[in-house]
């Protein structure tokens, strides 16, 4: 039997595959200036979202300890929409963009912000 691998970029394709299969055009791994966004989602020629995703491999850290783990990759991801400028290429009427953290450990996205 194979063992089911699970990373940030399993998390990425199941978001993903989720998105399109709800009609919505995805793109993965899209590229700016300064880097490569994890998904971008456009619904309509007006409104658009970009999604930052970080994996937090918490299995063996106690319950104070995922939290603290979750909340510093939330904060890295924050931060790396805002350094990379992601989304900021295109101009649509409705922009979102949106860090989240999925935790091997709960198995679901734990953490997550829209970003100004």
């Amino acid at each position: 039997r194979s063992k089911v691998v699970f990373n940030e970029a399993s998390v990425e394709s199941h978001l993903s595959m989720f998105l399109n299969g709800e009609g919505l055009f995805v793109q993965t791994e899209k590229h700016n200036a300064d880097g490569r966004a994890d998904i971008v989602v456009s619904t309509d020629d007006r409104h658009y979202c970009v999604i930052e995703l970080k994996y937090s491999k918490d299995t063996g850290l106690d319950e104070v300890k995922s939290e603290k783990e979750a909340q510093r990759l939330l904060k890295e991801a924050v931060e790396q929409i805002k350094t990379k400028r992601y989304g900021e290429e295109i101009r649509y009427q409705s922009m979102v963009r949106i860090a989240m953290v999925f935790s091997e450990k709960a198995k679901q996205f734990v953490r997550w912000k829209q970003v100004d």
